[in-house]
């Protein structure tokens, strides 16, 4: 029996209708349907459980507009999903960011608006110092 919970179009729907300002989402999966949704939400968004997302999910977030876009739980993104991700105009974060390509993260450096990686003393020292060269990174 598998763990998995997984946010789908519905939730993301409920999710939009019920919250004004945020929501937290404890699911370990997203469908590309989902994030469509929730690409449209003007409110705060936190993925506590996902520890992985397709590019194609990243590429629908790159078209999310609200203040705050949170991955607690993602270790790892490919360069593709950190291209899409690096669009999101306010706040991305990462808590536990630390499998990520030098080229993925020149991408993420390059992202306006406030970056948090919360992992960058487990990174390679040469992939730290590329993220560190974003104006706001934490």
């Amino acid at each position: 029996m598998s763990d998995e919970t997984v946010l789908t179009k519905e939730i993301a729907e409920q999710i939009v209708a019920d919250r004004d300002s945020g929501a937290e989402c404890d699911y370990s999966s997203i469908t590309t349907d989902a994030a469509m949704v929730l690409s449209g939400f003007d409110g705060e968004l936190t993925f506590h459980d996902l520890e992985s997302i397709s590019d194609e999910v990243a590429e629908i977030f790159s078209r999310y507009k609200g203040p705050w876009l949170d991955f607690p739980g993602l270790g790892s993104l490919t360069e593709k999903s950190a291209a899409s991700l690096a669009k999101v105009p306010g706040y991305l974060g990462f808590l536990v960011l630390d499998e990520l390509s030098e080229k993925a993260a020149e991408l993420l450096s390059e992202k306006h608006g406030e970056l948090y990686i919360g992992a960058l003393d487990c990174m390679p020292e040469s992939v730290a110092d590329t993220l560190r060269q974003h104006p706001d990174v934490e």
